[in-house]
């Protein structure tokens, strides 16, 4: 079926699928493709506008009826080409000219409400695990104590990255409508985890954006554990996961030294409505 898709919707040949699952990586000569399914339009739809507003976004594919999408079986589909790029840079956003009400008050109670209530499935199978519960725990209530004063926040949307990584920085399949703090915290996080904080001005890099963010959000996403979440997540699904959940673990004193000097640098300029004290927390 992916075959014929492609060969008489997308008129390519010669190509070679790289996996089974949605969405299906797809190499044709010297291009990358990704191929994505949907049981309605909705979520391709909104991508696709997105992707018109943000210069760097991977190109939708049109197919041979000029349609960025492609309704087949009761499924709709819709390819992107995944053109070189290089640079991620948190400034480059883009605002949605839509006011946003924050959502990430009720975000991080329903996630910590799960962390909590499925601990049991990984309890006592890794010491390491164990010992990270309450710590991790703590990570997620400061993150919630921190929103208290942004309950009823609203603002102008900015297109954002539901994840921020290399990989799907320029994917318009994650990009989302949120506040502009969101990709400049995730930002932080993503060279902290890519081992790359070191070889840049942490100090420069956050007084870039004084007249822009309210680094109070900044802060309160900074401590917010996604990281560790996402891997927890993984864990409940399969236990193998637990090789990568260890390895953010065994970073967690680091992370809490860049968290402590990132606070200290945005305090020499702005002033944090609620300035959590790590010794206090941890």
């Amino acid at each position: 079926m992916v075959d014929f898709i492609l060969r008489y919707y997308y008129n390519l040949d010669d190509f070679k699928l790289q996996n089974d699952d949605y969405p299906i990586s797809i190499e044709c000569s010297s291009s990358f493709f990704l191929l994505y399914q949907f049981p309605d339009v909705d979520k391709i739809i909104q991508s696709f506008s997105f992707s018109k507003t943000v210069c760097y976004s991977y190109p939708f594919v049109r197919n041979c009826f000029n349609c960025f999408y492609t309704y087949y079986d009761h499924y709709y589909y819709s390819l992107i080409n995944c053109a070189n790029h290089y640079s991620i840079n948190p400034f480059l956003l883009y605002s949605s000219k839509y006011p946003i009400h924050l959502q990430w008050y009720k975000e991080f109670v329903k996630n910590s409400d799960f962390f909590v209530s499925n601990y049991h499935v990984l309890k006592g199978k890794d010491l390491l695990l164990d010992e990270s519960f309450f710590y991790y725990a703590a990570m997620i209530e400061t993150s919630i104590y921190l929103l208290k004063d942004f309950q009823n926040y609203s603002t102008t949307g900015y297109i954002q990255h539901d994840i921020f990584s290399f990989e799907t920085y320029h994917n318009p399949f994650h990009f989302i409508c949120d506040t502009k703090e969101r990709d400049f915290a995730e930002y932080l996080k993503y060279i902290f985890w890519d081992d790359s904080y070191s070889n840049i001005d942490i100090s420069s890099l956050l007084k870039q954006g004084k007249d822009f963010f309210c680094y109070d959000l900044v802060v309160a996403r900074l401590f917010y554990p996604n990281y560790y979440l996402s891997k927890f997540r993984d864990c409940i699904n399969s236990f193998d996961n637990l090789v990568y959940l260890r390895q953010i673990i065994s970073r967690t004193e680091e992370y809490e030294k860049y968290l402590s000097y990132i606070l200290e640098e945005i305090s020499s300029f702005y002033q944090l409505k609620r300035y959590p004290n790590l010794k206090d927390i941890f």
